[in-house]
């Protein structure tokens, strides 16, 4: 995984900078509890793709790392981390958002490399 720290270092990034949007999106005090918890997930979660789906070959890019996931992640966070769900608690909200975020912006970061992000995924 020779992309992998770099992965974690972007992930840390992108998960905070979330946490900190969806805080003044919600009109709600940052907490660092909370942070500390957002900030966990959003690793893990944009870690996730090269842990599914290893670099053990140039193309290891399947359905974890395809485009189409990454579409209906962010449809999903869309869908379901906005004010008008009720269903779910402002921190659930936070927290998902910011786990889509951070796997989403993996995907794009691999997606500008040479072999690129396939559709679907690869299909042997």
């Amino acid at each position: 995984m020779p992309n992998f720290r770099k992965h974690l270092a972007l992930s840390a990034i992108v998960s905070a900078g979330t946490y900190f949007a969806m805080c003044r999106y919600y009109d709600r005090q940052p907490n660092l509890g909370e942070f500390l918890i957002c900030e966990g997930i959003g690793i893990a979660a944009g870690a996730a793709p090269d842990i599914l789906e290893p670099a053990t070959d140039p193309h290891h890019r399947g359905l974890g790392h395809s485009v189409a996931l990454g579409t209906v992640l962010t449809k999903l966070a869309i869908t379901n981390c906005n004010r008008e769900n009720a269903n779910w608690q402002e921190f659930l909200k936070i927290t998902a958002a910011a786990a889509t975020v951070s796997y989403v912006v993996h995907l794009i970061a691999d997606g500008f490399t040479p072999n690129g992000l396939p559709l679907l995924g690869r299909w042997d």
